[in-house]
């Protein structure tokens, strides 16, 4: 992804304080991530997913639209998802979905938890992490990023 003039460099993190919570996040020394929020003024140290998000919307969007694609195409017992989900020929219940539907606002607001995920993953890449330490009530959240650190080593 292409940097975004929030203070990104191609020094090396250890420690990442991910927060995704109401109240400010503490200037602890650690690189802030934060979940939901912008960051005022350009701190090295607090990276915003959403600024990462807006800056980068078109490729975020075309991977995602991807993955859903991918999703409904994979196979399971060798049909795909889509012809397990048929309800009778021409129609699958995969197209109703709200995952399909892609509505972030009400109906699936966890979509743009996967887009943040995206993003993030993107940023990490090439970083050298050592830990990554949660502020979230968000379970979904906590369950996703747990196993994105078992899958990079951290």
């Amino acid at each position: 992804m292409p940097e975004s003039g929030l203070g990104l460099s191609d020094k090396p993190v250890e420690e990442l304080l991910l927060w995704d919570a109401e109240t400010p996040h503490p200037a602890d020394g650690d690189t802030t991530v934060l979940w939901r929020g912008f960051a005022s003024g350009r701190a090295a140290d607090v990276i915003s997913i959403p600024q990462l998000i807006e800056d980068n919307s078109f490729a975020l969007r075309a991977r995602y639209l991807a993955w859903v694609y991918e999703l409904g195409a994979s196979h399971i017992s060798g049909r795909r998802l889509i012809d397990h989900l048929q309800i009778r020929p021409g129609l699958s219940y995969w197209w109703m979905t709200l995952l399909v539907e892609k509505c972030n606002y009400s109906k699936s607001p966890l979509i743009a938890d996967a887009i943040r995920l995206l993003a993030f993953n993107d940023w990490a890449a090439g970083r050298s992490i050592t830990s990554v330490t949660l502020a979230s009530s968000n379970q979904p959240l906590a369950e996703c990023l747990r196993g994105w650190c078992e899958r990079s080593g951290v």
